[in-house]
């Protein structure tokens, strides 16, 4: 057989042939995309719009603005894409054994993700078992900037979609994030996510910021590992005007994560919030590291009777290596269970539940505490400038005599007094006068009892600070604590048996901090500079978990040259409870 070589044919013949093929292919596109988005149902393939297998990215885009009421993603082969954009009224079909996969090398936005649904309406993503992949270890690599929201189905102030038949795998955030994008609907509503598997997601299976109408169902959670809480679902508002209402999650199945099964944390709900609805409906948790089920609460959102209403129906959940099985219907005030069956050592392994200082049903002392309780050398170091609201905890001994300041500072044209209120041990109100405006003003009480008092205040956008010549002050940050143009360094307790924890750090709006984690020798284990209104979490995971420790975290003006100002903390997985000094520090007694 003989073969002839292209050197035989001149140049301009193979150009003109390889321009009449792409016209040809170009023209039949053309006229098949016309033909269908002239038909009533308006259904066109993605690979139309001009697939490449190296980058497709245009196609898939081009297809979805289209105006098609149906985009199918044919298995023309792997769809290798930058960020998508969804829009509304739009069903979005992917055939089977299809994959989409997030290109590498792109990504470089903190919060790029693979699908995104801003703002819209009447979408359905179906998938038919195809498999949305992107490359987490890509993502932890010094080629990019850490951040926990490169999310493979990020979904923010959206009404009526569902999301349907998919693996998501490997993102660098949450598998499906549901949030609020600051519009006028603050939350996503009538939202459906059903046989969905999250594979070894970075942060989350699904997070749930803000949701009304959602169904959870026949859902697998795995292997999540990688940035806190590293949870199967997590149920964490930001705000309190924020929502999470009339929420089923079905038949679900969470396993081999490394922070919990499902997560609820409502500490930035307050009186304001609507009424919390969730059931959980045959679903079951397992080898996860933090435990089953976790709750957290704030006292001035739980303590109105019926806003929190969580159902918990034949869920069973399991911690590694248990092998007793108990049935409860009573292991959390305020919680319904059914028939709730688990397998564990100690029940609060599989259900635990993060309360607040002032109803935790511990005793906290001292730091300190068997060398003269309360009578300790106050802290010089300074305390925080603090906004919106503070809970400050005060130990003293009967018959002592406390004596503390508040500074109240104006913040704009505010003209306002700062109403104190302080309790004692036992709840008994202790009745001062307000704090006048731009001044420090000292403050005096006889203890009657012996323990803790909490001096509350709602200084709103002025600033309070608090200080003391007789009695060391703690702070509680179990919701989150929003501190002023403070350059600080916090201490905390991390108590025996707590191996991992973080801090939760962000600034408001476009301000900024650095953060430091620093363990008790006084090493950094984990800074962050420049954290703004993406929160970010400083973890450790400790070799020395079983003793009590002491740790800090440490507050500092940006790198990047711009003012510190407003930022937020929260701590997670430890008593949420801080001091400016290690002496000051108050910790639950043993």
């Amino acid at each position: 057989m003989q073969y002839r070589v292209f050197r035989d044919v001149p140049m301009y013949v193979l150009l003109a042939t390889l321009v009449a093929c792409l016209s040809v292919r170009a023209s039949s596109n053309d006229a098949a995309i016309a033909e269908a988005l002239a038909k009533p149902d308006k259904v066109v393939k993605a690979s139309w719009f001009g697939y490449e297998a190296a980058e497709a990215t245009k196609a898939l885009q081009a297809a979805i603005n289209s105006g098609a009421k149906k985009v199918i993603i044919d298995n023309a082969g792997e769809w290798i894409v930058e960020p998508i954009i969804l829009t509304s009224d739009q069903v979005i079909e992917i055939e089977k054994s299809a994959v989409i996969t997030a290109k590498r090398g792109a990504f470089k936005g903190t919060s790029d993700s693979l699908f995104n649904l801003i703002g819209i309406r009447n979408v359905t993503i179906d998938g038919n078992g195809a498999l949305l992949r992107m490359w987490k270890s890509d993502y932890f690599s010094p080629e990019y900037k850490r951040g926990e929201w490169r999310t493979g189905i990020n979904i923010q102030s959206c009404s009526n979609i569902t999301v349907g038949g998919l693996t998501i795998k490997d993102s660098g955030g949450d598998g499906i994030y549901l949030g609020n994008a600051g519009e006028a609907q603050p939350y996503c509503k009538d939202i459906v996510i059903r046989n969905v598997v999250c594979d070894g997601n970075a942060r989350q299976g699904i997070s749930v910021i803000s949701a009304e109408n959602l169904l959870i169902e026949n859902c697998t959670l795995i292997n999540t590992i990688g940035t806190p809480p590293e949870a199967g679902i997590d149920f964490e508002p930001n705000f309190p005007h924020e929502r999470l209402v009339n929420i089923v999650v079905r038949n679900c199945v969470a396993e081999n994560n490394k922070g919990g099964g499902y997560i609820v944390y409502f500490c930035n709900f307050n009186e304001t919030t609507t009424n919390v609805s969730i059931t959980y409906d045959n679903c079951s948790a397992k080898n996860n590291a933090f435990g089953g089920f976790m709750y957290s609460f704030w006292q001035g959102f739980e303590d109105f009777p019926g806003r929190t209403k969580i159902r918990m129906l034949n869920c069973r959940a399991e911690v590694r290596g248990s092998n007793e099985t108990y049935n409860t219907d009573d292991y959390v005030a305020g919680i319904t269970a059914g028939l709730l069956k688990f397998k564990k050592k100690q029940k609060s392994d599989i259900i635990s539940r993060t309360k607040p200082f002032s109803g935790d049903g511990k005793t906290y002392v001292p730091f300190k505490s068997s060398t003269s309780p309360g009578k300790a050398p106050p802290a010089k170091a300074p305390t925080p400038q603090m906004r919106e609201k503070f809970r400050c905890l005060l130990y003293a001994r009967q018959g002592e005599t406390v004596t503390f300041n508040v500074t109240f500072n104006k913040i704009g044209e505010a003209d306002m007094t700062l109403a104190l209120d302080i309790t004692s041990p036992s709840g008994n109100k202790i009745a001062v006068e307000p704090a006048p405006l731009d001044q420090k003003k000292e403050y005096q009480f006889a203890a009657t009892e012996t323990g803790v008092y909490t001096i509350k205040g709602l200084p709103g956008l002025c600033t309070a600070q608090l200080s003391s010549k007789t009695h060391c002050l703690s702070f509680a940050v179990d919701t989150p604590l929003n501190i002023f143009k403070s350059t600080v360094s916090l201490y905390f307790l991390v108590p025996a048996g707590v191996k991992d924890f973080y801090a939760k750090v962000w600034g408001s709006g476009g301000e900024k901090v650095n953060a430091t984690l620093i363990d008790p020798q006084g090493t950094m284990v984990n800074k962050q500079d420049n954290i703004s209104e993406f929160a970010f979490k400083l973890a450790a995971s400790r070799k020395t978990a079983w003793k009590d420790e002491v740790w800090a975290i440490k507050f500092e003006k940006p790198s990047d040259g711009s003012t510190i100002e407003d930022y937020f903390f929260s701590l997670y997985g430890v008593p949420p409870v801080v001091a400016s000094s290690k002496g000051s520090l108050l910790v639950p007694q043993q």
